[in-house]
């Protein structure tokens, strides 16, 4: 079935309409996966790379968001995704890439301005969107790799690390515990840790919570004799009332009876982030950890 319907696909991924060439991008992981790693490998290419730089912005931001599940078909592959898409994921330019990095003209007898976005200069690495697609696709990105090519990403996640953007921030935060959990305690405790402190002392709240949130998943994928530690900072922080919202304090309030159940987490720590949550001037939080730690298993 599908050799029959390659060449329809391959066909309409130069359709002259940019609506069109976008909506193939929805279809290419289903059609992937069915295919066998040279053929898939082989499509992957012939589609993603021209639509790169594509002349609509729009495709172009489809093929970043497409990126990430077009690599994790390649997952149970020998060699993983080909190292075109890895590099366009990450922001490496290469001469491998070159080639494609030409817009090419439009179609005879298409309007000057048929294309969204056409531009002589459309580069795929320069547009705005792309630092909050890779924060948000980069946790499926190292799931697809494996934690032995974490060094990879490395890079990559500290740029966005450093990024101004509240909304990369936020979407970092929200996926430490599972990020954690991928790349293995080793890389969690050089890469992950200080980015869920400076998380959670964030002046946006939404940042601050976001890391809560993941608190118990975070602290379970760390090495035992980093949990100890966090927990007893995390108390701190709580007790000295630096953690300044109350929702983020209920929701740390919440996780205590998860969190006394996580081996190597400490309890001195523990007991004093429970004081510090029953101490706590919002009733909401006090009834939480009563609550939370009354029902955990003894």
């Amino acid at each position: 079935m599908y050799d029959t319907q390659l060449p329809l696909f391959e066909s309409l991924c130069q359709d002259p309409t940019w609506h069109v060439r976008q909506s193939v991008l929805f279809a290419l992981p289903a059609i992937l996966s069915r295919l066998s790693p040279s053929e898939r490998r082989r499509l992957s290419l012939q589609t993603i790379l021209p639509l790169a730089w594509d002349e609509s912005s729009t495709v172009r931001n489809a093929v970043l968001e497409a990126l990430a599940e077009v690599m994790y078909t390649f997952k149970d592959d020998d060699d993983g995704p080909p190292r075109e898409l890895l590099d366009l994921f990450i922001g490496r330019r290469t001469s491998a890439l070159s080639p494609f990095a030409r817009p090419r003209p439009p179609p005879s007898g298409t309007a000057s301005n048929y294309y969204v976005g056409q531009s002589s200069t459309a580069d795929i690495y320069d547009e705005p969107t792309r630092p909050l697609v890779c924060a948000f696709n980069i946790p499926a990105v190292a799931l697809t790799l494996g934690r032995d090519r974490w060094h990879e990403l490395r890079d990559l996640y500290k740029r966005l690390t450093r990024d101004l953007s509240m909304k990369v921030r936020r979407t970092l935060a929200a996926s430490l515990g599972e990020l954690a959990k991928i790349i293995g305690p080793e890389h969690a405790r050089n890469d992950l840790i200080e980015v869920w402190f400076e998380s959670v002392e964030s002046e946006e709240s939404d940042v601050r919570l976001k890391a809560v949130e993941c608190m118990e998943v975070f602290v379970a994928a760390l090495a035992r004799e980093d949990r100890a530690t966090l927990v007893t900072w995390l108390g701190e922080m709580f007790a000295g009332g630096r953690l300044r919202g109350w929702r983020e304090r209920v929701e740390v309030a919440r996780a205590l009876g998860p969190l006394v159940e996580i081996e190597g987490t400490g309890e001195d720590a523990m007991k004093r982030l429970l004081m510090a949550a029953l101490d706590d001037r919002v009733a909401a939080i006090r009834e939480a950890a009563i609550t939370s730690v009354s029902t955990t298993p003894h």
